[in-house]
């Protein structure tokens, strides 16, 4: 057990991620128990090991985080006389005042898109947390989609040749 306190402090003197941390601190957790029931360990080592507490995750944010002026400038970016404009600025939308990832967007149909509690909402099956995810649109963003694909895409995916697939 003081080995894998050691451990524990050689990965966070590496300055680590919580999050790796934890991965692997779990993957020794789950050895320990598999070699308890196999009778390799005994029971009293296993619970030792079971007492090492993970690192605490702080919610450091990290990537590049845009500013409410730059997303804004984002968002106005497209132009809006245009069809592939508008479509971009709903994809932008999206992004921005829903929180959501490319792949996300990308694959929205009109089904995702519900009304809740008098605001709009789209609902998204979480395979991860076994629910539904609810990204609610901020207040005065009503969606108003005039722009979709045949097969009930909100938004479709194009490749980087601008030309859809």
């Amino acid at each position: 057990m003081g080995c894998l306190f050691a451990s524990r402090a050689h990965l966070e003197s590496r300055q680590l991620a919580p999050g790796t941390i934890n991965l692997r601190l779990g993957a020794v957790r789950r050895l320990a128990y598999e070699a308890a029931d196999c009778g390799l360990l005994s029971a009293d080592l296993a619970a030792g090991v079971r007492r090492v507490k993970g690192v605490k995750k702080l919610g450091i944010r990290l990537g590049n985080w845009l500013t409410a002026e730059q997303g804004h400038a984002l968002w106005q970016a497209p132009d809006r006389q245009r069809l592939k404009g508008k479509r971009d600025r709903a994809l932008l939308a999206l992004l921005l005042a829903c929180g959501l990832r490319r792949h996300e967007a990308v694959a929205l149909t009109l089904d995702h898109l519900q009304q809740r509690e008098e605001r709009w909402a789209l609902l998204i099956w979480s395979a991860k947390e076994t629910t539904f995810e609810r990204f609610r649109f901020p207040i005065g963003c009503e969606p108003n989609w005039t722009i979709g694909s045949p097969q009930g895409q909100l938004i479709e995916e194009s490749c980087s040749a601008g030309s859809t697939k």
